[in-house]
């Protein structure tokens, strides 16, 4: 038996709930790693040591740079959710195209006559 291509629809609103948690889950990250970095204050990290004044520098740098890429993920995935969902609805629009184009078909198949006793249709004539 040949190989088969195709989808079903449970299995992609299935991907599709997942992408929604994956961005739901990167952005509560995303607004944890901004608390935190928010939270790293002078009161925290006393600027008198200077090597701890540079230590909380580079961490709240470090930070910054987690929650932009962070975004940048949050932002990938919901491009990705998107173009899942316009491929998903642009696929059932064809299919819906395609059937009705062969209920029309099927339709004026059952409609022509059935030859009698052998005898061949106008069409069938026409085709030979």
């Amino acid at each position: 038996m040949a190989g088969q291509t195709g989808y079903t629809a449970e299995i992609i609103r299935d991907r599709l709930n997942k992408l929604v948690t994956l961005f739901d889950i990167t952005e509560n990250l995303k607004d944890q790693v901004m608390q935190i970095r928010f939270d790293q204050t002078s009161a925290v990290w006393p600027s008198e040591i200077p090597s701890v004044a540079d230590f909380a520098s580079r961490y709240r740098q470090t930070l910054w740079d987690v929650e932009q890429q962070l975004g940048t993920i949050r932002d990938s995935i919901e491009a990705n959710r998107q173009a899942l969902d316009d491929s998903y609805r642009s696929l059932n629009r064809v299919d819906e195209t395609i059937d009705e184009l062969l209920r029309g078909l099927q339709e004026r198949i059952d409609s022509r006559p059935t030859p009698v006793n052998g005898s061949t249709t106008a069409r069938q004539r026409q085709l030979s």
